[in-house]
């Protein structure tokens, strides 16, 4: 009989404990719930991503941002064979400081890279360092 007693008031605690325990979690999860508020909706996020932006211009009359390039800007203002060095340059962490993406028209200055024998030359020795 004591042994009845014990076990039920062992369990009365342990459901105490439990519930207490529930109860503190309970309100944190409340605390967020209350903090997303005003977060959109399943519904309402496909709404905003349905918008399609408008269309950048085809033909940009604006000029490259090298110095003495004709071309038109392609991307970031940039000519299609400047942006092609200039990603290449910040892919390998050559990037001169001034070649700045959607700088003014002929405001940066020209890179000239070593071509052939000289530039597989200097890729070699930066590559035996």
């Amino acid at each position: 009989m004591a042994a009845d007693t014990l076990e039920k008031a062992l369990a009365a605690e342990v459901d105490v404990r439990v519930r207490a325990a529930l109860n503190e979690k309970m309100e944190v999860l409340r605390k967020a719930l209350r903090g997303l508020e005003g977060v959109l909706t399943g519904a309402e996020v496909k709404a905003a991503t349905a918008a399609k932006p408008t269309p950048r211009p085809r033909n940009s009359k604006r000029a490259c941002s090298i110095v003495g390039c004709k071309r038109p800007v392609k991307s970031r203002g940039f000519c299609a064979a400047h942006y092609q060095k200039w990603h290449k340059l910040s892919g390998t962490g050559k990037l001169p400081a001034e070649w700045k993406p959607d700088a003014a028209p002929h405001s940066i200055k020209d890179v000239k890279l070593p071509r052939g024998r000289a530039g597989n030359a200097r890729n070699q020795e930066a590559a035996a360092f």
